[in-house]
């Protein structure tokens, strides 16, 4: 676990954050951003073809923050080892605001510990989002959130398929307070 002492960088170009080499077994989760008291674990303002696999974060306002110019970005990964964990934030687990052709494979929001508010919250014109998908490795475990597993403000083209929401393995009660999805 990394401890962050004040919030890191904004990450403004394209970058691969890829925890999912170490050596640990916890779900899968090799590095966890323990963030409580800071704003958010992760901060994408730009970038093309960003990618963040194996990582988990924990204790922030907001997990990870996708805004306005981040075009093609993939969080999380369809191996085992490729999972990320975004849990305990005291608002989103993930937010998305008005970025583009996102892809959301293989994370657990909100399952492990509630965030504080949705456990994904996409608005601001977002466009071209995929949460979840139909292969082996690309659901999304969005469960035990405060408010809405998924909240959709203002969007244009999003897909979601394939999630276990308000559920860790298909049968089990771990519902989102208010809705699974919110339109």
């Amino acid at each position: 676990s990394i401890a962050l002492s004040s919030d890191l960088p904004f990450i403004s170009e394209a970058l691969i954050i890829d925890g999912s080499t170490a050596n640990n077994t916890l779900y899968g989760v090799d590095i966890i951003l323990g963030a409580t008291g800071r704003t958010y674990c992760l901060k994408f303002d730009a970038g093309t073809g960003n990618i963040v696999k194996g990582i988990g974060c924990t204790g922030p306002t907001d997990g990870l923050i996708i805004t306005t110019n981040v075009t093609g970005m993939t969080v999380g990964g369809t191996g085992l080892r490729e999972l990320n964990e975004w849990n305990t934030a005291t608002d989103n687990g993930i937010e998305i605001s008005g970025a583009d052709n996102i892809t959301l494979y293989n994370n657990n929001i909100g399952y492990t510990t509630a965030n504080g508010a949705d456990g994904i919250d996409v608005s601001g014109t977002a466009t071209s989002i995929t949460i979840g998908g139909s292969a082996a490795g690309q659901r999304n475990i969005i469960a035990k959130n405060t408010l809405h597993g998924i909240d959709l403000n203002n969007v244009a083209t999003v897909t979601i398929q394939g999630n276990f929401i308000g559920t860790g393995s298909g049968s089990d009660d771990l519902g989102n307070v208010l809705n699974g999805i919110a339109v």
